[in-house]
């Protein structure tokens, strides 16, 4: 998992982007251990880069999901507060992996909760700009902080098409999406959900038997693609982003 998430190009382009460092020295039992004790794919991709950062030595964590608490009112909670040890300044990360399938309205989550058009602009609009605010420089300096840049790391692959925003990316991952019985012949291998974040050996997968009652990631043997595989009547209610 620390492979995928270190090669994997960004699917965002929201304003600066975030470089992850070379990883160092990992306890690599210890964040087994951790991330065993959720199935959330976003909380996982935290813990992951926070243990990429924390053994690199180019970062110390000053603070991760801290409540931006101001007049008893909690106004967010930046994902990294980070200070760049070659550089001495302070930087603010936000955090995202996700998964969406085209449509000609927008980008849909497999599960069908979201969009992504919602997400780039809780991003753009409320999560990156956080610490800019001015109810935020009392907080940072009580603390005796203040933030040199604002940074987005994004992982995560688009399937199908959908329309062409101009803060996807250019390169990120792009599959296909099927609907249950028109999977193209091939060899087909499905992959857990903990899998999406992880770079996989077909050794270690099980052949796909064809069936499935819910989005399932499949890998493409032939090509190493992934593609994404969901119930025949799939979406249910779609609505629009």
């Amino acid at each position: 998992m620390v492979r995928w998430v270190l090669n994997r190009p960004p699917l965002l382009a929201l304003g600066k982007s975030a470089h992850l460092p070379a990883p160092g020295q990992l306890d690599l039992e210890a964040l087994a251990q951790q991330l065993g004790r959720t199935q959330r794919l976003g909380q996982r991709f935290e813990w992951l880069v926070a243990a990429i950062l924390a053994g690199s030595g180019r970062y110390q964590i000053l603070a991760k999901d801290s409540p931006l608490v101001v007049d008893k009112r909690t106004l967010g909670a930046p994902d990294l507060i980070l200070r760049d040890n070659h550089s001495g300044q302070l930087e603010h990360w936000e955090l995202t992996v996700k998964f969406y399938l085209g449509l000609p309205q927008g980008w849909l989550g497999p599960g069908q909760r979201d969009w992504l058009e919602h997400k780039a602009s809780h991003l753009a609009r409320q999560q990156l700009p956080l610490l800019s605010t001015p109810q935020a420089q009392g907080w940072l300096a009580e603390r005796g902080w203040a933030i040199s840049e604002r940074r987005l790391l994004s992982r995560g692959l688009l399937f199908g098409q959908g329309p062409a925003h101009d803060w996807l990316a250019q390169g990120h991952e792009q599959g296909s999406w099927f609907r249950l019985g028109e999977l193209p012949a091939g060899r087909w291998y499905g992959l857990a959900r903990w899998q999406w974040l992880a770079e996989v050996d077909t050794a270690q997968l099980v052949p796909f038997n064809g069936i499935t009652d819910q989005p399932l990631m499949l890998l493409d043997a032939n090509t190493g693609l992934r593609h994404m595989l969901v119930p025949s009547d799939w979406p249910q209610e779609k609505g629009e982003p």
